[in-house]
């Protein structure tokens, strides 16, 4: 078995984790027009937008990229079943705590007198628990305030693992590989500075769609076309554990490859 441990990785993930105080310590300095919560003295400037702007458009797709590459880690060193309860305990119940007792206390904090609380006045039972339980699954519309906030990127990480599972325990089953030229496809991407235009390829048409590029919906009812852009990376990591002589590649062109994302970041926040 082989029980290698990806430091650099390890390390890129904590990077990414840091990387998260500092883009939400900018929003706190973002020009007056963009500035959307309180942050006591202000003295904001376009710079703090533009390093948000930056931080964010790659954060995020990278994360994704991470867990499908440790999911099939996971899975090859300790079995399919053992995945599927570690992902249960690690991610799903974190997941139902957070819904259901820190996001009404969340609620209560941030908006006072117009708080969580307050949509159950003059409400039926079966009113206030659809309030509750979907927390957005029943609006006409998706938005900011259907009550996920930032637990939304764990409700899709659940459902890509849900769709991972389901595909893993259905190729098992029926014996389905994944095809050669998929593989070689990951591996062509990887080879070459410019091989990245593969994967980038693959997910302009869906991030062109995308309503909103920065605050995706919260709640249930999340839009196809978001859990579509991030399913692509988890799929790109997953794929990339399975060819991970392939890291090699990335460290060697690791340079090149930052020039070329960051050209197409700075595009996609002019545009």
């Amino acid at each position: 078995m082989n029980d290698e441990r990806y430091h650099d990785l390890d390390a890129v993930r904590a990077a990414a984790m840091l990387l998260g105080v500092l883009l939400h310590v900018c929003i706190f300095f973002m020009p007056p027009s963009r500035l959307f919560w309180g942050a006591g003295e202000y003295n904001g400037d376009i710079v703090n937008l533009q390093l948000l702007s930056f931080i964010h458009l790659f954060r995020m797709e990278l994360f994704f990229l991470l867990a499908g590459f440790f999911a099939e880690l996971v899975a090859s060193r300790k079995g399919f079943p053992y995945l599927v309860k570690d992902r249960l305990k690690r991610i799903g119940l974190p997941f139902c705590a957070g819904v259901l007792l820190v996001m009404p206390l969340h609620k209560l904090l941030m908006h006072g007198h117009e708080n969580y609380y307050s949509t159950f006045i003059n409400k039926s039972l079966v009113d206030q628990l659809l309030t509750v339980i979907p927390f957005g699954l029943c609006d006409d519309t998706a938005g900011l305030n259907d009550g996920l906030i930032h637990y939304w990127f764990i409700f899709y990480l659940l459902l890509m693992y849900s769709g991972h599972f389901a595909l893993r325990w259905t190729a098992g089953l029926l014996r389905i590989a994944v095809p050669e030229m998929v593989h070689r496809a990951v591996c062509a991407s990887l080879k070459t500075p410019w091989g990245i235009l593969i994967l980038a390829g693959a997910v302009w048409p869906l991030q062109y769609l995308l309503v909103n590029i920065f605050l995706p919906p919260s709640g249930f009812n999340a839009p196809v076309i978001d859990v579509l852009l991030y399913g692509v990376y988890y799929v790109f990591g997953a794929l990339l554990y399975q060819n991970r002589e392939s890291l090699k590649d990335v460290a060697k062109h690791g340079p090149a490859f930052l020039i070329v994302a960051g050209l197409f970041i700075l595009f996609m926040d002019e545009a």
